[in-house]
């Protein structure tokens, strides 16, 4: 097969990238905007053109307020390599993380009450890039799913830890295994409540019709005919 034939196809009428949004969080928007740049580049063919032409296709595409910032460093946008360009805008956006403000925000990360299960591990597997911990990153990760998800989940925290080898995508799908069941059981258990009330409400209204017909066939053997001094059921009983 030539060369020719394994080069990735061109996509035409692909649309580039929105400008950066420059608020926020811009470290993270840097980061999602150039990984996006990037996804664009190698879809549409363009990362095999020349660096010169790269150039300023990324000052064109991260917008207005981008060029604004590569103003400020003081270089020519014609004397300039890609990978430079790349590297100014990193050390500017994205300058060397404090390691241990970010292992503390990751260590101290607890689920929100109302926080899905998949959020959640979505949430630690992002705070845990910045912490530099390797091939132990992993299994942090899960070991932090486990011992931090929220109290509601006790049941499921108590079942994960009785499991030896576990990764965090068996730690998590067990998980909402366990949630689904627990769901299913509640759904049942409030069924089987509203059958029971209803059973009940309808032997107690019963019972009442029956305690009624007593003292109605009570009240009126007590009951004397003024014209005879008889009850009314012996004077009834006389009649037939």
């Amino acid at each position: 097969m030539s060369d020719e034939n394994q080069k990735p196809k061109k996509l035409s009428g692909m649309s580039s990238p929105q400008p950066m949004v420059m608020n926020g969080n811009v470290a993270q928007q840097w980061k999602k905007w150039l990984q996006s740049f990037k996804f664009y580049l190698r879809a549409s063919g363009l990362d095999e053109e020349s660096d010169g032409r790269k150039v300023v296709l990324f000052l064109h595409v991260i917008g207005e307020k981008g060029v604004d910032v590569f103003n400020t460093f003081g270089k020519d946008e014609d004397n300039i390599t890609y990978d430079e360009l790349i590297k100014l805008f990193q050390n500017h956006f994205a300058p060397k993380v404090n390691l241990t403000y970010e292992c503390h925000n990751f260590f101290t990360y607890k689920q929100d009450e109302n926080e899905t299960l998949d959020d959640f591990a979505c949430t630690l597997k992002l705070k845990s890039q910045n912490c530099e911990l390797g091939q132990l990153q992993d299994r942090l990760v899960k070991i932090m799913f486990i011992c931090n998800m929220h109290i509601k989940y006790n049941y499921i925290r108590e079942k994960l830890l009785l499991e030896d080898k576990l990764d965090l995508d068996k730690a998590l799908e067990m998980a909402k295994e366990m949630l689904a069941s627990r769901h299913q059981m509640n759904e049942l258990t409030a069924e089987q409540n509203t059958v029971f009330y209803n059973t009940s409400q309808s032997r107690s209204r019963s019972k009442s019709n029956s305690r009624n017909v007593s003292q109605y066939s009570q009240q009126s053997r007590q009951e004397v005919c003024t014209r005879c001094g008889q009850s009314v059921v012996s004077h009834f009983n006389q009649s037939q």
